[in-house]
C-alpha cells in the first residue's frame, strides 16, 4: 500500500476567497493628514466601490452615491442605541425615540431628491436599489422590471445620470464633465 503524502497548505489570499475582492488603497491618515495610510478595501461591500474601481463612475458620482447611501441608511434604520453592559439591568426604562431629528432630516432630504426634476420616480427607484439597498446593476434591473442586457445598460446609464443630477442637487459640479441629464415627464 502506498502511503499518503502530506501536502503543504497554501496561504489563503483574496484570489482564493470568493466572497471578497480586496484591493490596496490609500486613505488620509487621521493622525498625520499629509501622509497617506495604506488599507485594504473590499470592493464587494457595496456596488459603488466596485463601480468606482471598475471606472464605470467617477469620484464625484461616487461621493454623491455615498451621500445618498448615508441618508438612506439614516432614514431606514433610524436611531440605533448600543447596549451598555456596565450599567445595572432594571425593568422598564424609556424606549428610544422612534423619529429622531437626524432621521427626519434624512427623510426630508430623500423626499427632495425624489422630487428633483432630473431624477424623477424612476431615477429615485434606481438610486434606492443600488445606492441605498446595495443591489448590483443586474439585480436592480431585474427588480425594476428591466430584463436582459438592454435593461442593465439602461439602469447603468440612468444611474450615472442620476448621480450627476444628485451632484447638481447638492450644489456640486464636476469640472470638465459633459453630462446629458434627461428630465422625466409625466411622473
Amino acid at each position: 500500500m502506498k502511503q499518503a503524502t502530506k501536502r503543504k497548505s497554501a496561504p489563503i489570499t483574496s484570489a482564493h476567497y470568493l466572497q471578497s475582492s480586496l484591493i490596496a488603497t490609500d486613505v488620509p491618515d487621521p493622525f498625520e493628514p499629509d501622509k497617506p495610510l495604506r488599507v485594504m478595501r473590499n470592493l464587494r461591500e457595496h456596488p459603488l466601490h466596485f463601480l468606482l474601481h471598475k471606472g464605470s463612475i467617477d469620484t464625484p458620482q461616487y461621493l454623491a452615491g455615498n451621500k445618498y447611501r448615508m441618508n438612506y441608511e439614516r432614514a431606514i434604520i433610524g436611531a440605533s442605541i448600543a447596549m451598555d453592559y456596565s450599567r445595572e439591568r432594571v425593568d422598564g426604562g424609556l424606549a428610544p425615540e422612534p423619529l429622531t431629528e437626524s432621521r427626519q432630516k434624512a427623510l426630508e432630504w430623500l423626499k427632495q431628491v425624489g422630487s428633483y426634476p432630473c431624477i424623477g420616480k424612476r431615477g429615485n427607484a434606481i438610486l434606492s436599489q443600488i445606492c441605498g439597498q446595495g443591489f448590483g446593476i443586474a439585480e436592480a434591473a431585474r427588480n425594476l422590471d428591466y430584463p436582459g442586457r438592454n435593461g442593465e445598460t439602461f439602469v447603468s446609464m440612468r444611474l450615472k445620470e442620476c448621480l450627476d443630477a444628485l451632484n447638481e442637487f447638492m450644489g456640486q459640479t464636476a469640472v470638465g464633465r459633459r453630462s446629458f441629464i434627461r428630465v422625466e415627464r409625466g411622473e
